[in-house]
């Protein structure tokens, strides 16, 4: 019998650089300290983060890389729900084409 592995969900939904890293560098760090093994799943529309996130972790003193990325059409009915319920602003997301899920393991 193989144990379960940990995840850990992010969902940056609208924010974008640079707040989107912040939020996941404090993430990432808090992390490192507590010694946590298993996945975080970091889902963004910011398409810099895999670059900034490939960086930044291996700046750190941590066993974590990311091991996927995946990257999905952003629908019209997300997009409407951000703009109705105030999470963006038209010009925040009307370039914005794909949601992208990262997975970072960390060992």
């Amino acid at each position: 019998m193989t144990a379960s592995v940990q995840t850990k969900k992010m969902d940056l939904k609208a924010i974008k650089c640079p707040t989107a890293m912040v939020y996941i560098r404090r993430a990432i760090e808090n992390a490192v300290s507590q010694s946590f093994t298993g996945h975080v799943e970091i889902i963004t529309i910011e398409p810099s983060v895999e670059r900034d996130l490939t960086y930044f972790l291996a700046s750190i003193d941590g066993n974590a890389s990311i091991v996927k990325v995946i990257k999905e059409p952003l629908t019209d009915d997300l997009r409407n729900d951000w703009l109705s319920s105030g999470e963006a602003l038209p010009a925040e997301i009307e370039n914005i084409t794909d949601k992208i899920h990262l997975t970072v393991e960390f060992k």
